[in-house]
């Protein structure tokens, strides 16, 4: 292990280096000035970042299950790991992948040009550690395996860590798809195996995601335990005909921010697109957070077009009216061309009296063109971001 050691009049920081990661550790030592030398070992040291082992960049046409099976002992050594693909690379993966306690996060090099993974044989990944996805094109039309899924076999260090005697399995490290377009989900896009997990953060970005399936319970179900922070924003998540579910978000009833090891919980809808999603189902399950005033609510800029059964802000907010942290703007809520609300309201949960009731007139939904035609949408920048190009 090398060290270099930076003195200054009131502190001291030092790197220390790794054979496969870097690691930032802030070194604090009061000094009087005149200081020119100070032993490296007698100061206090809080690690508090570490840069991934970074893998060449994996080319196209590989099998991607394959080369994750090629690659364990890799995995098994390096807490974080970034894995590139190549820009416009074509790439399958032929069955499930389980990062199982390593960090990992998988991106295309260029972002402009993403890669695109073809799923087979009911491929899937797994982990019970941060991920990030990022910049990938995924067609998951030929696999019924969730998208994501928590591992069955969690990594025990993480049993409790900040939840205690309550016994989660704590993810502290963010779960994220980021600026990813991801085709035909047949099963969960996000499921933890019904294995009793707090993921403290999760992230959806940037998305498009085409919902086609017919049975799933949720589109996020979390059966053993739940997400302390959710947020989706700037994203599309839309279903094919026939696609239905009984949730789009459901966790464990007992799910709640104390029992996770936090002060609060959150669920952020912003400047997104919602059509066709568990249209004759309900928007939310979790009563653990519902009518807590350590729940925050945050709903702004969406359109939702035929989702929920016609009772988006109700289930959005756990059921339960007038919960206190709720923040609604600018929401669309169509069902079946009626309006939810009524003079930009819908009493006792959006209360705003901002909710727009006009028909956004989407070119061609049924093929997943959302591009606004209609001009109180378009004038208040509503929805997803990438259709806010408005047909004359």
């Amino acid at each position: 292990m090398k060290k270099k050691i930076f003195s200054a009049a009131v502190a001291l920081a030092a790197v220390a280096l790794t054979a496969n990661a870097q690691s930032y550790i802030m070194q604090i030592h009061k000094v009087d000035g005149t200081v020119t030398e100070i032993d490296a070992d007698d100061v206090d040291r809080v690690t508090f970042a570490e840069k991934p082992f970074e893998v060449a960049t994996v080319p196209g046409g590989t099998d991607l299950a394959a080369w994750f099976a090629e690659n364990a002992d890799m995995f098994a050594a390096n807490p974080q790991v970034g894995i590139p693909l190549e820009a416009g690379g074509q790439y399958t993966m032929s069955g499930d992948v389980d990062f199982a306690a390593t960090q990992v996060r998988l991106y295309t090099t260029d972002a402009a040009n993403p890669a695109t993974v073809t799923m087979t044989a009911d491929a899937g990944f797994c982990t019970s550690a941060g991920l990030t996805v990022d910049g990938i094109n995924f067609d998951c039309s030929a696999s019924q395996s969730p998208f994501i899924s928590l591992s069955e076999t969690p990594d025990e260090d993480i049993m409790g860590v900040i939840s205690g005697d309550q016994n989660y399995y704590d993810i502290q490290q963010p779960l994220q798809v980021l600026n990813c377009e991801v085709e035909g989900v047949n099963g969960y896009f996000i499921y933890d195996n019904n294995v009793k997990y707090c993921v403290g953060t999760a992230v959806v970005r940037n998305c498009v995601v085409q919902l086609t399936g017919t049975e799933a319970s949720a589109v996020i179900r979390f059966q053993g335990g739940f997400i302390n922070d959710l947020t989706v924003e700037n994203s599309t998540f839309w279903g094919a005909a026939g696609a239905d579910a009984k949730y789009f978000v459901q966790y464990n009833n007992s799910g709640r921010c104390d029992r996770g090891g936090y002060e609060s919980n959150s669920i952020t809808y912003a400047n997104c697109t919602f059509y066709n999603v568990a249209k004759t189902g309900q928007w939310g399950n979790y009563n653990g957070f519902a009518g807590r005033n350590t729940s925050y609510w945050n709903m702004t800029g969406c359109i939702f077009v035929d989702c929920g059964n016609n009772q988006i802000p109700r289930r959005f907010l756990g059921g339960r009216q007038n919960c206190s942290n709720r923040n609604f703007a600018d929401n669309t809520y169509m069902f079946d061309g009626a309006f939810e609300s009524v003079d930009g309201s819908v009493a006792g949960y959006d209360d705003s009296g901002t909710a727009i009731e006009a028909d956004p007139l989407f070119i061609d939904p049924a093929n997943g063109n959302f591009t606004l035609s209609g001009s109180e949408q378009f004038d208040k920048r509503t929805g997803d971001p990438r259709w806010i190009t408005y047909a004359e």
